[in-house]
C-alpha cells in the first residue's frame, strides 16, 4: 500500500512477523510504529524521532489528524495511560464496557452476584428445554460476541463462561440465556476492576522475558473434550488470556495438557519471533502442573503415547535446543486454572484473577503464599490459632505473606471477602457464590 511505500522510502523496516508493523534504529534508540486499517500508534524513545515521522507522513498525504504525545491516548476504542514512575500502563476500554452495561440483567438482585459463573455451567439443557426462537439467537450471539470482544481485552475473569457460551451460540436455551445473563451481571456489578495493569520485568535492552502458564482440564464440557487455557505475561499483568475448547476429544488429562501445550506454543513462539524481528533477545519459560506431560515434552516420546500424532511433540526440538523452558508449577498456583473449569472458592478466584489483570502488583506464580493456599498459617490476634480461610483473612498477616502485592489491592480484596461472608452451614462457612 502506499504508506508502506512512504515508511520504506523513509528508512522504516517492515516486521517480517507482522506486516502491519514498522520500526526503525538510529544510534541506540528505537521507533516502533503500528498500523491498524487508517488508525496509526507509534512510539519511540525521543521526541525526535516522533517528530520525523510525523513531518514525513505529512509530506506525503494531504490531510493527517494527529495528537499530541501524551502520556494519556486513546486507541482502537482503549484507553491508555501510562505511569513512568512505576514504568506500568493502564488499559481499559469504556467503549466496549457502556454497550455492555445497555444490557439488561437476568436475575432478581445482580449485586449478589460474586462470581461470573455456577458449578453446573458445562451442563447441557434438560430435554424438555426447547431451542429458543430465531430473532432471540441472533441476540444472544450479538451479546456473546460483545462479550468475548471486550472480555479478551480487558480481563474481567469471564474467559471460561464466554468459553461455554461461543459452544453454544447456534442453538441456545433459555437456561443459556440465564448463564449469559451472569456473565454480564457480574461484569456490571464489578464496574471498577474492568482495567489491565500491564508492565515488563527487566531491561528490554538487555532481554524480554516471556512468561506463559498453560493449563487444561480432561472431560470438562457435556461434549467430553477438555478446555485449554493460557496467560502470556511480561511480568506485570497478561498481555494475552486464552480460554477455548479443544479440537480433539482427550484420552487422559496428559493427553489434554499435551494437546493444549502444543497449541498455546505457537501464539508463544510467535511473540518472541515478533520481538526477535526488531531486535530484541527474549527469554521464554512455560509453566506447566502436569508432570506427565512434563516428561513427555523433555524427553523422548514413549510407547503409551504412540496414539498421539506427532505435531503435538514440536516443543520439544526447542526445549533440546535450550530456546523454550518448560517449568513446573504446582496445580494450587497454577493462576490460569480459573480459565479451565468452573471455579467456586471466591479467594483464589480474585486472587488470581487480581494476578492475571496485573492488579495486584508485580508477582509470579512463585511470590503466591502457598502456606496460605495450603490453609497452613495460623493467625494472630484475636484470631490467634485459628487457620486463614476465604471467611477470616487477616490484613496485617496477608500483606506479610505477599510481599510483592499492591497494598490497596490486597485491602480491597480481604474488605470482599468480610462483606460475602455467610453465615455457618453445618459449623463450617460456605464462601460459594449465589
Amino acid at each position: 500500500c502506499r504508506l508502506a511505500g512512504v515508511l520504506k522510502k523513509g528508512g522504516y523496516i517492515r516486521n517480517e512477523k507482522d506486516f502491519c508493523t514498522f520500526y526503525k534504529r538510529i544510534d541506540g534508540e528505537l521507533i516502533i510504529i503500528l498500523i491498524y486499517v487508517d488508525d496509526i500508534l507509534s512510539g519511540a524513545t525521543t521526541e525526535q524521532l516522533l517528530d520525523e515521522l510525523e513531518q514525513i507522513l505529512k509530506e506525503a498525504f494531504t490531510e493527517i489528524k494527529s495528537t499530541t504525545t501524551s502520556d494519556n491516548y486513546e486507541f482502537l476504542g482503549m484507553a491508555f495511560s501510562h505511569d513512568r514512575k512505576n514504568k506500568t500502563v493502564k488499559v481499559s476500554s469504556p467503549k466496549q464496557y457502556n454497550d455492555i452495561k445497555e444490557m439488561r440483567t437476568f436475575s432478581s438482585n445482580p449485586n449478589r452476584v460474586i462470581l461470573p459463573h455456577d458449578m453446573n455451567l458445562f451442563t447441557p439443557p434438560t430435554p424438555s428445554e426447547t431451542v429458543v426462537p430465531e430473532f432471540r439467537i441472533k441476540d444472544f450471539q450479538s451479546r456473546v460476541a460483545k462479550l468475548a470482544f471486550s472480555s479478551d481485552r480487558m480481563t474481567y475473569g469471564t474467559q471460561i463462561a464466554i468459553c461455554y457460551l461461543r459452544t453454544v451460540a447456534s442453538k441456545p436455551c433459555e437456561s443459556d440465556f440465564v448463564k449469559l445473563g451472569k456473565v454480564s451481571d457480574y461484569i456490571q456489578r464489578f464496574a471498577d476492576e474492568h482495567y489491565l495493569v500491564l508492565g515488563m520485568s527487566g531491561d528490554a535492552r538487555e532481554v524480554i522475558p516471556i512468561t506463559a502458564y498453560v493449563d487444561a482440564s480432561d472431560g470438562t464440557t457435556a461434549k467430553g473434550r477438555g478446555v485449554g487455557a493460557m496467560t502470556l505475561t511480561l511480568g506485570r499483568g497478561a498481555v494475552m488470556r486464552t480460554s477455548k475448547m479443544l479440537k480433539i476429544n482427550g484420552y487422559s488429562s496428559t493427553h489434554c495438557e499435551l494437546v493444549n501445550c502444543a497449541e498455546q506454543g505457537k501464539t508463544v513462539l510467535y511473540l518472541s519471533e515478533y520481538l526477535k524481528n526488531m531486535g530484541f533477545r527474549t527469554d521464554i519459560v512455560i509453566y506447566q502442573d502436569n508432570a506427565a506431560a512434563m516428561a513427555n515434552m523433555l524427553s523422548c516420546q514413549k510407547p503409551t503415547l504412540k496414539y498421539l500424532s506427532q505435531k503435538y511433540f514440536w516443543l520439544r526440538d526447542l526445549v533440546e535446543r535450550g530456546e523454550v523452558k518448560i517449568q513446573k508449577c504446582d496445580t494450587k498456583y497454577m493462576i490460569c486454572d480459573i480459565d479451565t473449569k468452573p471455579m467456586t472458592s471466591l479467594w483464589k478466584f480474585h486472587l488470581f484473577n487480581g494476578m492475571i489483570s496485573g492488579k495486584a502488583g508485580w508477582i509470579g506464580h512463585k511470590d503466591v503464599c502457598h502456606d496460605l493456599l495450603d490453609n497452613k498459617i495460623h493467625m494472630s490476634g484475636p484470631h490467634e490459632g485459628e487457620v486463614i480461610t476465604d471467611a477470616n483473612l487477616d490484613m496485617d498477616l496477608v500483606e506479610k505473606v505477599f510481599t510483592n502485592m499492591d497494598r490497596t489491592f490486597m485491602k480491597d480484596i480481604t474488605e470482599k471477602m468480610q462483606r460475602w461472608k455467610r453465615k455457618p452451614k453445618n459449623g463450617k462457612r460456605n464462601m460459594e457464590g449465589t
